[in-house]
């Protein structure tokens, strides 16, 4: 696969090689009688092979088995996206690739669950059950100890349950700390603050009475001491939902119920603004805005002896790099902290076969609300699609606000105004229900002006 290397074995497989003390080592294909148009035509089509090629029964191999995964992923798509996630339980990239690709197809991911979860990812009723062995901390021995006891003695209904027979089970704390924190007893009656104050008070309470018991000791009465159920669990609220975020990220690599960058994502599909993974495919120099989590930084002093910065950032499709030079890094390096959502533009590095982003501004993640504002919304419909013209309408009177609306007509390849529509308040809310009305592909923002731009007042039964 290497051109270089083929290339500098021309002469020897032309000409031939001699050994240091005038000795043939390798005659060569001209001094074995094949004319030499007829060898470098012979080696021009190996080095074509060597570019990237298989002998028939490699490739024939290889198309039955996209078939196969094909027909899989098409008919059968939760099974097999569960047999590809527990494949690679310990690479977190692709988990978080293979989790949004679930989303798309909007087959939900549920956190781990001590009551439905296995040693990898399953089909269940609500959708695939992340798998336990993919939390950190856990370990495959512990993990088949808690699916067992499951199996033999039923489902744990509570968290006083599930600790006394962990403890039963010789489980530590730290193994029911880890799933605590990453969700996994979230069904069991109690937020994750309640759990994580007293997980090991009853814990202990439990191993105390499980020696007196096992040492013969009985009080007055002939009872154990100090069972679990005395342990009060106090009422608590619960952890903000960033700090429950984080807890999951620690331990298993990535966020479950929800991502930090959760409540902008409206805005960003209606900006169309990329995702990292589509990132991976743009020319060098391409120019490029996105909505992005900062997973970390690594400051730099440049040769100059200026410092900078290389970031890692992270959105629900992946992480990506990105380089801050020394400018624009005295400018904004108060803003550069873990977890910190940016709104970052700039232009794509191609390099090594990996694309990074070079960061000409970043921005308050927040500040993605701002380049909605002087915009007006577009919506693509047919001219006689009047069951949907009328749901929109309806949508954008209850929703009402400052933004502008048009029409853009598809059969018609035109844009319109509807004078029914005085403008929209552009939230969350409104930008799901619309979804459900049309494709989120046929919803944009474009320029407040547009010279196409007319209002509509004739036919309302064709057009908006």
């Amino acid at each position: 696969k290497k051109h270089k290397v083929m290339e500098a074995e021309r002469q020897t497989f032309l000409w031939g090689s001699r050994e240091s003390d005038g000795t043939v080592s390798c005659p060569g294909a001209v001094a074995n009688g094949v004319p030499e148009a007829t060898a470098n035509e012979i080696f021009d089509q190996m080095t074509s092979f060597a570019s990237y090629a298989f002998n028939k029964s490699h490739a024939a191999a290889y198309a039955y088995l996209a078939y196969q995964t094909a027909y899989l992923k098409c008919h059968y798509f939760p099974q097999y996206m569960a047999a590809l996630m527990t494949s690679v339980l310990s690479n977190t990239p692709k988990l978080m690739e293979y989790i949004a690709l679930c989303e798309e197809y909007g087959m939900a991911v549920c956190r781990p669950d001590v009551n439905v979860s296995d040693m990898g990812f399953t089909v269940g009723s609500k959708g695939i059950h992340f798998g336990l062995l993919a939390v950190k901390g856990l370990g495959k021995g512990v993990i088949s100890q808690v699916i067992q006891e499951r199996q033999e003695h039923g489902l744990y209904h509570s968290f006083l349950d599930f600790c006394e027979r962990m403890v039963q089970l010789d489980v530590g704390k730290r193994t029911v700390d880890n799933l605590i924190r990453c969700g996994a007893l979230d069904g069991l009656g109690h937020n994750r603050r309640e759990m994580l104050m007293c997980y090991e008070q009853i814990m202990d309470a439990q191993a105390g009475s499980s020696r007196t018991l096992i040492q013969g000791q009985m009080d007055l009465f002939g009872q154990g001491s100090a069972m679990p159920e005395s342990v009060p669990i106090p009422k608590m609220e619960e952890f903000p939902p960033n700090q429950l975020l984080r807890m999951e990220k620690e331990l298993t690599g990535m966020y479950l119920s929800g991502h930090p960058l959760g409540h902008l994502q409206w805005c960003r599909k209606l900006l169309r603004l990329p995702e990292l993974k589509e990132l991976q495919d743009e020319k060098d120099g391409t120019g490029t805005s996105v909505l992005c989590m900062l997973q970390s930084v690594k400051p730099h002093v440049a040769r100059n002896g200026e410092k900078m910065c290389f970031l890692t950032l992270e959105d629900l499709s992946g992480t990506m790099e990105a380089v801050v030079f020394p400018i624009l890094y005295a400018q904004r390096n108060g803003m550069l902290e873990p977890e910190q959502v940016l709104l970052i533009h700039g232009k794509i590095s191609a390099r090594d076969g990996e694309n990074s982003i070079l960061c000409n501004e970043l921005q308050p993640g927040e500040q993605i609300r701002q380049l909605l504002d002087g915009r007006q919304l577009c919506i693509k419909l047919r001219s006689d699609d009047a069951k949907r013209q009328k749901a929109v309408t309806e949508l954008c009177r209850c929703h009402p606000g400052e933004t502008r609306v048009c029409f853009y007509l598809t059969d018609l390849r035109r844009y319109v105004a509807s004078r029914r529509i005085a403008g929209v308040e552009l939230t969350a809310p409104f930008w799901d229900a619309l979804c459900r009305i049309v494709p989120e592909d046929y919803v944009g923002m474009v320029p407040a002006t547009n010279g196409k731009m007319s209002a509509n007042t004739k036919n309302e039964g064709k057009a908006p």
